[in-house]
C-alpha cells in the first residue's frame, strides 16, 4: 500500500475511534459518542436525545430511498445540535457521498460562499456550520468548506468529527500540500504523531525544497518521545500542530512495554490480541487466555478475562482494545459493553487526574484550560453512559442516580432534579438524593418544593453520614431563612450548630434570624 492511501486509511481509522470507542462499527445503529469539550450535548436532556434520533432514523429511512437531499436536511438538523457526534457527520458525509456517486468534485456550485468565509474569519462557528453544510450539499469534496469547517471542530476541541470532514477533504485533492499540512497539524494536535508525520512525508515528496516537511518530521518525532513519556512541550507542540496539544499524552507508569499500547498497531506489529510465540509449557494468564481467544474467537468470556488482567496490571489501552474486539465479535453484547465503558471511564479519569497534577505543578492558562476541559469531557462521557444505563435498566436506582448527579454538573437541572427524585426510591441513596435534588430545584427557583428535599435529605440521613446531615441541615437552614420562615430556619441552624459550632457561616447566619431573648 502507498504512502497515499495508508495515510487515508489512518485518517479515517482515527475519525472512526469515537465511534468504535462507544461500541458501534456500523453507523446504521444510533450511540452517543465520548463527547468533546463545550459540545452541546451537554445541554441535551434525554427526552432531547431521544427525539433527535427520531430525526436521524428518518434521515437513515430516506438514505435508503435515495432521497439523499431529504436525508440531507434530517441529517443537517441533527449536526446543528450536537455537532460534536461523529456518527450524525458521517452519516451525512457517506450520504452526499452516496448522492454523488463518489465521484470526488460533487455537483454544481450554489450556496453562499462568502457568508461562509465572513463567518470563519469572525469565528462565528455556529454560523460557519449552518453555511458549510449547505455549501456541502452540492459538494461534500469541498476543500475551502471542508477546511473551514473542521476549523472550527479544532476551536471548539471536537477532534473525531474535526478528522472526519479532513478526510473527505484528503480524499478529494490526496497531493493538495495546504490539505496535507493540515492534517498533519490536526493529527499532531491529538497526538497521533505518527499519522502527521505520513502527511508531511507526501508534502516533502511534493516540494523541491524539502527542507521545511523535513524539519516538521524531525520536531514531530521529539514531540512524539515526549508524549510517550508523559511530557508535553507547549511550544514544541505549538509548532507542529498550530495549537496546545488535545487531548494531554498518556502518563506512563508501566515501563517501556506499555508504549505502543496507545496508538494502532501496524499490519506487521504483533498486538494484545496475538498470542505469544512460547516454546515451554508454561504459559502466563495473559499468554493462556490470548491462545484461547485465537482458538474459540466466540467465547466472550476469555476477552473479558483478558481485559481484566490488562486494566489490573494499568495497561488501559490494551484492555480497550480487547473489549473493543469482543464487541464486534459478540454483536454489541451489553456485558462487553459496560465492560468497555468501565474502562474508558477509568482512562478518562486517569487522564483528568494527570492534567491536575500538571496544572498543579506547572501552572499557566493552557494548563488550566486543558483540565477544565478534560473534566467537562469525563462527566459528558459518565452522563452518556448511565443515560444508556438507565434506558437499558429502568428500575437500576444506581444508575437513575449517577445520571441525575452528572446531569446537574452539566447545568441540566431540571432533567437531574427528575431522576434524583427517582432514585429516591433506594433508601440507601435517599439522603444525598434529596439533598442534590433541593440544589437543583433551587437553582430553577423552585424554593418550597427544594426546602422540602432538604427536609427529607435531614430526615433520611443516618447517624453515619454526619456530613451530609450537616449540609442538608444548612441547606434547609438558609433557604428557610431567605424564605423568611425564621422558626424552620431556627430549628434547622440550631441543630446543625449542635453538631458543629463552627460550621461555615451558621452561626452568624442564625444570629441575624433569632429573636432577641430566645438564644
Amino acid at each position: 500500500m502507498d504512502r497515499e492511501s495508508q495515510t487515508l486509511k489512518r485518517l479515517h481509522h482515527s475519525a472512526r475511534f469515537l465511534l468504535i470507542a462507544t461500541g458501534h462499527s456500523n453507523r446504521i445503529s444510533m450511540a452517543s459518542e465520548i463527547p468533546s469539550t463545550e459540545s452541546p450535548q451537554s445541554a441535551l436532556s434525554p427526552a432531547e436525545r431521544q427525539r433527535l434520533q427520531k430525526v436521524f432514523e428518518h434521515g437513515q429511512e430516506r438514505h435508503s430511498k435515495q432521497d439523499y437531499d431529504y436525508a440531507h436536511d434530517m441529517f443537517s438538523a441533527c449536526v446543528m445540535r450536537d455537532p460534536s457526534n461523529f456518527i450524525y457527520v458521517d452519516a451525512l458525509l457517506d450520504n452526499l457521498q452516496k448522492k454523488f456517486k463518489n465521484n470526488k468534485k460533487g455537483g454544481r456550485s450554489k450556496g453562499n460562499r462568502n457568508a461562509f468565509k465572513k463567518a470563519v474569519q469572525a469565528e462565528d462557528w455556529k454560523q460557519a456550520l449552518e453555511v458549510g453544510l449547505d455549501l456541502l450539499k452540492y459538494n461534500p469534496w469541498d476543500i475551502p468548506t471542508l477546511r473551514g469547517v473542521a476549523e472550527g471542530c479544532a476551536a471548539q476541541h471536537y477532534n473525531e468529527v474535526e478528522l472526519r470532514y479532513l478526510k473527505n477533504a484528503l480524499e478529494a485533492k490526496p497531493k493538495d500540500i495546504d490539505v496535507n499540512v493540515h492534517c498533519a497539524r490536526s493529527l499532531a494536535r491529538m497526538g497521533q504523531f505518527d499519522q502527521a508525520i505520513a502527511c508531511w512525508h507526501r508534502v516533502e515528496d511534493l516540494l523541491a525544497n524539502k527542507s521545511e516537511a523535513q524539519q516538521m518530521i524531525s520536531k514531530l518525532t521529539m514531540a512524539k518521545n515526549k508524549w510517550a513519556q508523559g511530557i508535553i512541550d507547549e511550544e514544541l507542540m505549538i509548532e507542529v500542530a498550530g495549537r496546545p496539544a488535545s487531548p494531554p499524552p498518556p502518563h506512563r507508569d508501566n515501563g517501556p512495554q506499555d508504549a505502543t499500547a496507545q496508538k494502532p498497531p501496524s499490519p506487521t506489529q504483533a498486538t494484545s490480541d496475538t498470542p505469544p510465540q512460547e516454546t515451554d509449557n508454561t504459559l502466563s494468564p495473559s499468554a493462556q487466555l490470548q491462545r484461547d481467544i485465537v482458538a474459540d474467537p466466540t467465547n466472550i468470556d476469555n476477552y473479558l478475562k483478558l481485559a481484566k488482567l490488562h486494566e489490573s496490571a494499568g495497561e488501559l489501552a490494551r484492555a480497550e482494545q480487547v473489549l473493543n474486539r469482543a464487541l464486534g465479535v459478540s454483536g454489541n453484547n451489553f456485558q462487553v459493553q459496560e465492560a468497555l465503558e468501565d474502562v474508558q471511564v477509568v482512562r478518562a479519569k486517569h487522564r483528568l487526574a494527570v492534567a491536575k497534577q500538571r496544572a498543579s505543578d506547572e501552572p499557566s492558562d493552557e494548563a488550566t484550560d486543558l483540565f477544565n476541559r478534560l473534566k467537562d469531557e469525563l462527566n459528558r462521557l459518565e452522563l452518556d453512559i448511565y443515560e444508556r444505563r438507565s434506558r437499558r435498566y429502568p428500575d437500576d436506582m444506581a444508575a437513575r442516580y449517577e445520571l441525575g448527579i452528572r446531569l446537574k454538573r452539566a447545568k441540566n437541572y431540571a432533567e437531574a432534579a427528575k431522576y434524583l427524585e427517582e432514585s429516591r426510591q433506594d433508601p440507601h441513596r435517599e439522603p444525598l438524593a434529596a439533598l442534590y435534588q433541593g440544589e437543583c430545584l433551587q437553582q430553577l427557583r423552585k424554593y418550597q418544593p427544594a426546602l422540602q428535599a432538604y427536609q427529607a435529605a435531614v430526615k433520611a440521613a443516618p447517624e453515619t453520614a454526619e456530613e451530609v446531615l450537616k449540609l442538608a441541615l444548612y441547606r434547609a437552614g438558609t433557604l428557610a431563612a431567605g424564605l423568611k420562615d425564621h422558626e424552620t430556619a431556627v430549628n434547622h441552624l440550631k441543630k446543625l450548630l449542635s453538631l458543629d459550632p463552627n460550621y461555615g457561616d451558621a452561626r452568624e447566619r442564625l444570629d441575624k434570624i433569632e429573636p432577641k431573648g430566645h438564644k
